[in-house]
């Protein structure tokens, strides 16, 4: 019994140590960051190997001395002694992250049709110290042709960036932007370059492990980045604007210029000047440890002398979690530039990521350009700035659940809302979830000469212009603070196909702790989605805007409203403001009426871009019959002038032409926008002429482009009856695609004649899908003609 018991209580000694093992392990770097404050996997903590375990515990037993081996910091006392074991659970090949997928089938997402304009109207309301301001608009969104859409984004773009080594067995540190949504990831390292793939991918804290094929590779020991001090000396390594310095290594000087606190630990902030390719290098101490992770993507183009980095201690604990070791350094003395250099850039890695326009976002992309007008009113007027007279345009891509892939615009109202043709879009769960939250790191800056009583417009948001070498708009920058931006979700309601969403939303900068943050906007909402359009019908949403001044704290009370409305609505609202003249630029004028358009496109002092705007906005303006004579007059000889704005003239004409100015039109296809070309084709169908018929077939046959199939066949089926002798030239594309839909269309539209020439194809076509369409088609078409033959009465 004695013995028993002895066994029991040595069992229990034995499982107390491997727990308390096992506690110490997870709970390290898991611990309040206070400033000065190392945390349990801090070099103070560990001592040479033959003393203590790699994570600074007994070597009690041999059990528990594997467990820490994996997963604890090893400690070095020089770079020459730096090593790190295998990881415990190192495979050969590592799966990419999946996503977790619910069983729900999203019902919430964007459901935009080629060539269709979508229309809202706008009411914003600003108050500061007891005045308020009112501003009112409306915006077009239109959506174009996904070909366009490879025109901004290639088939395949390759963005590079840095990484470094944490342990020889080919593990990597890099920051999760740099390999978000990549097809394909190289990673080049001591003149080997190995295909990689993601192990983790933390997007709240933008760090990413990256995992390659490889074994005793120099590795770069991590400090404790909770005992980084102000003004401390730093180094960042790096492979910045390598398009344009080319992929070798570069080191920038620089100092700790301050820290924010966010979320339990001190984002490092430094003077160093950080360029696109800086993203995910080390930042380094004079002993070579890496302290940070550096972070180009906070940084805005135009700005200069700032930079931010990820504290390395983040990126500990997910190499804690996931049990890679990595090597920690004491001992080492400070070394000067060219031997900091020596020693860290082998461990350095250029990083290559491919990634593909299906991989930016979620589901179908689309193109949305927009333009829109605001009109301030009241005698406060004057504290709401609109850049461009009020009248604003853009163009962004946009996933089906309202994530902004790619955009270039313009703002009208306070930049640090966003553009104008962004705030309509909710961002939906893609997902299908009833509550889902964004979180984003972002930039603020803050506007040189901006002082005033309306924070608004003191800060902007670098990446809410489009920012272009030479331009004038260019606001001088005090300083740029990283920022957080939060937008919580939840479904509400649902009221037939209508439903409706609490909206909440904060943005604010990073700040010490005790210290109010030099900007907070906060405020909440709501949005009405129809699930059934697929299309956002109204949204409210109030804030307050707060910003630290050196008197103290300014704010501003913000209101906006977004309701849909007829497109046509919407257009002449912007067309009535539309672009003013300003002194000292080559555009743009305003044109109210379709007469006032007239007269001048026929003007001898207008600049051929003026003109280009004026026919812009005719091709927005509502259809006069009395004036189309007019019209066409003005506009043809703009089609023919290859120096002037021919696009915008094809855009007026689609619009405006009679059949023969349509079909004059075809011939340019191929340069025509999408707007250009569903307009077309959709005129084409409403005149219902043979001749009509003949020219929308002859463009499948001759131009075709998927994107356009919609709007010819609805327009051949529009055309009915005398199209049908025409659409049999159809069932000889090559492609299976038009060629079931040319059945689809028979079947509605065919007559006699139709049935033998189905009954043919079906002999020789051997696709599946062309042949299941037939015989639907040749079905249809004899119930229809069983019912007309059927005598009256029966």
């Amino acid at each position: 019994m004695v013995a028993g018991a002895v066994v029991v209580f040595g069992l229990c000694a034995v499982m107390w140590v491997v727990w308390s093992a096992g506690r110490r392990s997870a709970s390290e770097d898991q611990r309040p960051l206070a400033a000065g404050r190392a945390d349990s996997g801090d070099a103070r903590a560990e001592r040479p190997r033959d003393a203590q375990s790699a994570d600074g515990l007994p070597r009690a037993s041999p059990f528990v001395q594997q467990q820490t081996a994996s997963t604890g910091p090893v400690l070095a006392s020089s770079f020459d002694a730096l090593d790190t074991p295998r990881p415990s659970g190192h495979m050969g090949t590592l799966k990419r992250r999946e996503e977790t997928a619910l069983a729900i089938s999203p019902e919430l997402r964007y459901r935009w049709a080629i060539g269709q304009r979508y229309g809202y109207r706008l009411t914003f309301r600003t108050e500061v110290e007891g005045k308020s301001v009112l501003c009112t608009g409306a915006v077009v969104l239109r959506v174009m042709p996904e070909s366009r859409i490879l025109e901004m984004l290639p088939d395949e773009a390759v963005s590079t960036g840095t990484a470094f080594v944490v342990n020889s067995y080919g593990y990597l540190l890099t920051c999760e932007h740099v390999v978000r949504n990549a097809s394909k990831i190289e990673v080049r390292v001591q003149q080997q370059t190995y295909p990689a793939e993601v192990l983790v991918a933390d997007e709240k804290h933008d760090v990413a492990i990256l995992r390659v094929e490889a074994e005793g590779l120099p590795v770069l020991p991590l400090a404790d980045s909770n005992a980084v001090q102000l003004a401390e000396g730093v180094r960042a390594v790096g492979f910045p604007l390598a398009d344009m310095l080319g992929s070798t290594v570069k080191v920038t000087q620089g100092s700790v210029s301050g820290f924010v606190e966010v979320e339990g630990y001190r984002e490092i902030q430094l003077d160093a000047s950080i360029n696109p390719g800086n993203s995910g290098g080390p930042l380094v101490d004079a002993q070579g440890r890496v302290i940070g992770i550096v972070n180009a993507k906070l940084v805005p183009g135009f700005a200069s002398n700032v930079g931010f980095a990820v504290p390395v201690n983040v990126a500990r604990r997910m190499l804690r979690a996931h049990g890679i070791p990595f090597a920690t350094l004491e001992g080492q003395p400070a070394m000067d530039g060219p031997e900091l250099a020596r020693r860290v850039t082998p461990a350095v890695a250029f990083v290559q990521a491919t990634v593909t326009p299906e991989g930016l976002g979620h589901g179908k992309l689309h193109l949305i350009e927009y333009s829109a007008y605001v009109e301030a009113t009241g005698s406060d007027r004057g504290k709401v700035s609109l850049p461009g007279g009020g009248y604003g345009y853009g163009v962004m891509v946009v996933d089906e659940f309202g994530k902004v892939v790619l955009a270039k615009r313009t703002t009208l109202l306070p930049e640090i809302l966003g553009p104008l043709g962004e705030l309509a879009l909710v961002r939906l769960s893609h997902t299908g979830q009833k509550n889902w939250s964004i979180e984003e790191k972002t930039a603020i800056g803050v506007a040189a000469g901006a002082e005033g009583p309306n924070p608004a417009f003191r800060f902007i948001r670098p990446d809410s212009r489009d920012v272009e070498e030479g331009d004038s708009s260019l606001i001088s920058l005090v300083s740029v603070q990283s920022a957080v931006e939060s937008t919580r979700y939840e479904v509400q309601s649902e009221s037939g196909s209508t439903v409706r969403l609490k909206v909440e939303h904060e943005l604010k900068t990073l700040h010490a702790e005790g210290e109010r943050p030099l900007l907070k906007l906060s405020g909440s909402g709501f949005a009405e989605f129809d699930k059934a359009a697929g299309l956002p019908v109204r949204m409210h949403y109030q804030a307050i805007c707060e910003g630290r001044t050196a008197t103290g704290v300014s704010q501003t009370q913000l209101s906006v409203t977004y309701e849909k409305t007829d497109a046509d609505r919407a257009a002449r609202e912007v067309a009535k403001g539309s672009p003013k003249r300003i002194p000292g630029t080559p555009f743009m004028v305003t044109a109210k009426s379709v007469d006032e358009a007239v007269e001048l496109l026929q003007s001898p002092v207008l600049s051929s871009l003026e003109k280009g705007a004026v026919l812009e906005l005719l091709a927005v303006m509502p259809f006069e019959e009395s004036r189309q004579q007019a019209v066409i007059e003005a506009v043809r000889p703009f089609l023919y002038d290859r120096m002037g704005p021919v696009e915008e003239a094809a855009k007026a004409m689609s619009v405006w032409g009679d059949e023969e100015e349509l079909i004059a039109l075809i011939p340019k296809w191929d340069r025509l926008d999408g707007f250009a070309r569903n307009k077309i084709a959709t005129r084409l169908g409403e005149m219902k002429s043979e001749r009509g018929a003949e020219q929308l077939v002859m463009i499948v046959a001759d131009h075709y482009r998927y994107e356009d199939e919609g709007p010819i066949f609805d327009a051949l089926r529009k055309i009915g009856p005398p199209a049908e002798k025409w659409v049999f030239i159809l069932l000889e594309h090559r492609d299976f695609r038009v060629r079931v839909e040319t059945c689809r269309v028979l079947g509605q539209i065919g007559g006699t004649q139709s049935i033998p020439v189905l009954l043919r194809f079906l002999r020789r076509d051997r696709n599946v899908a062309s042949q299941q369409a037939a015989r639907a088609a040749v079905q249809k078409i004899r119930a229809r003609m069983n019912t007309s033959e059927k005598p009256a009465g029966r």
